[in-house]
């Protein structure tokens, strides 16, 4: 997240920048794509409820 602020900042020092991710992990072969995919997007509308500019991690164990 940080490095992507400094991206910005470099690019366009006035500029307001903000990131929102959701990520998924699975051990390999656990899960097909559209669950991962489903799990992310979940993870993504959580910090988007819950503050945003940061970022949720949804662990498939």
């Amino acid at each position: 997240m940080q490095q992507l602020r400094k991206v910005e900042t470099e690019i366009n020092p006035d500029g307001r920048f903000s990131v929102s991710m959701g990520i998924a992990f699975a051990r390999e072969n656990e899960v097909n794509f559209e669950m991962l995919y489903s799990c992310a997007d979940k993870a993504l509308y959580y910090i988007k409820q819950n503050g945003k500019n940061s970022y949720h991690i949804f662990d498939i164990f």
